[in-house]
């Protein structure tokens, strides 16, 4: 089935004038809107069997009556109008070139985010190792050159080792931090 068959198939004659304030008399006539006329002469057929008016001779379905009555330049366009005007979503209209920039620009946007957050995390992971294995050489240094005894003489590359152990783990702790936040804090 078409969007054509689905609106007249969900929409019937007197709906479509009840939606649009067209008054129906008892024998099923409203005045014509296609034409000057004091007494109605436009014929409203239950279900989907349209209209036909007996005054000017027009007639047809619900969708020919949208078309002639918004003065809509063609079938769909009535179509598209039934759909809108009664929730039908029977069709969907396709993205105009502006929405369809709009929504590729959008996407680009957040593609280019993601890939940046993706190097922070990268490059908070590599600091973070990078650290952690200067942190576990010092400490292995420090642990094969540290004084045996207390009447051993001092290394100086264990003072060295020592000084620089204590800087690594301040960093290293800083570098734990920030890359927690890239993988888990809030933007």
């Amino acid at each position: 089935m078409s969007e054509y068959d689905d609106i007249r198939e969900a929409v019937s004659m007197p709906d479509l004038c009840q939606r649009y304030g067209l008054e129906i008399d008892r024998s099923g006539y409203i005045r014509c809107p296609f034409h000057n006329e004091k007494t109605p002469s436009l014929k409203v057929y239950p279900g989907t069997k349209g209209y036909y008016c007996f005054g000017c001779g027009v007639g047809g379905d619900v969708i020919d009556f949208a078309q002639k009555y918004f003065n809509l330049s063609s079938r769909f366009d009535a179509v598209k109008k039934l759909n809108a005007d009664f929730g039908l979503h029977v069709i969907r209209d396709k993205p105009n070139y502006r929405e369809n920039l709009a929504a590729g620009k959008a996407t680009f946007e957040r593609r280019m985010r993601e890939a940046k957050k993706q190097k922070e995390r990268e490059r908070a992971e590599k600091e973070y190792w990078d650290l952690f294995d200067d942190w576990q050489r010092l400490r292995d240094i420090v642990k094969r050159r540290a004084p045996k005894t207390p009447d051993d003489d001092v290394d100086p590359v264990f003072l060295h080792a020592l000084t620089l152990l204590a800087y690594v783990e301040n960093e290293l702790e800083y570098a734990e931090m920030k890359r927690w936040k890239v993988n888990y804090g809030r933007e």
